[in-house]
């Protein structure tokens, strides 16, 4: 969905938490399911389930490029 009204700035405090939230989703993800036994046994869901952490990577890596001082958190 797209949005085409002019968009105000982002509060920096709700874009690092944004940025934090990916985070620990993506390692969630990578511990919780990539490394899930049933998980690896079934191709199709460990397909699923890195596409769904390479989603997470992509946008912790577009969130922390907009910050304002360029820095990500770990």
């Amino acid at each position: 969905m797209t949005n085409k009204t002019k968009q105000k700035p982002t509060d920096p405090l709700l874009t690092h938490e944004a940025l934090h939230m990916a985070s620990f989703l993506m390692r969630s993800v990578d511990g919780e399911l990539l490394e899930h036994p049933a998980i690896q046994e079934n191709e199709e869901w460990s397909a699923l389930a890195k596409k769904a952490h390479q989603a997470l990577f992509d946008l912790y890596q577009s969130i922390g490029a907009s910050l304002p001082d360029g820095k990500q958190e770990s």
